[in-house]
């Protein structure tokens, strides 16, 4: 059994998601601007997001509920979890469109990569999005990943349709900000 992880940045508590947070999850999870670009249907009611934060959240030791530190409140969620196309970690993340563009998810995503190459001691993350999804791709360049290719008819999507992903990847010594690596 994993011992729980909290981080914490300057604005933001990165901790696992709890039933509590099903209310703020849907808040921003039903948004169409948000889900679609991960590849999950926006959700459509309250108790959607309490049974995905008991199936897909619960139990991963390193998925994490974005917490605004000023008020308490869930605006999105950042982890690592199993590559889907290969070994090792990938790292996601989802962010409530009202928080867009104020570095919340930079800051977080930057906390958990630390945390992976320091106390994980883990040598390469991945990292995937769809191509139109130019905040994300924007994201993840500006942390550091490289692309390093596109994945042909690599997400069966909830809608039914086949996309094509654009792969990325971090390497510890690539990463700037850790001074601890294998």
């Amino acid at each position: 059994m994993h011992k729980t992880t909290i981080l914490e940045t300057d604005r933001l508590i990165l901790r696992p998601l709890e039933a509590d947070d099903a209310v703020n999850m849907f808040e921003y999870a039903r948004d169409p601007a948000v889900g679609p670009n991960a590849g999950w249907r926006p959700h459509r009611s309250v108790r959607e997001s309490q049974d995905i934060i008991e199936s897909v959240f619960s139990g991963k030791p390193y998925a994490f509920g974005m917490i605004l530190k000023k008020n308490g409140r869930l605006i999105g969620t950042a982890g690592l979890d199993e590559d889907t196309h290969g070994d090792g970690m990938q790292l996601g993340f989802a962010l409530g469109r009202r928080y867009w563009g104020n570095g919340y998810a930079s800051e977080a995503c930057n906390a958990i990569l630390s945390y992976a190459f320091s106390e994980l001691c883990l040598d390469c993350i991945s990292a995937y999005c769809f191509g139109d999804n130019e905040r994300s791709e924007r994201l993840l360049i500006r942390l550091g990943f490289t692309f390093r290719g596109m994945i042909k008819n690599g997400w069966h999507n909830y809608d039914g349709r086949t996309m094509d992903e654009c792969s990325y990847s971090l390497s510890c010594k690539d990463f700037r900000r850790v001074t601890v690596c294998n």
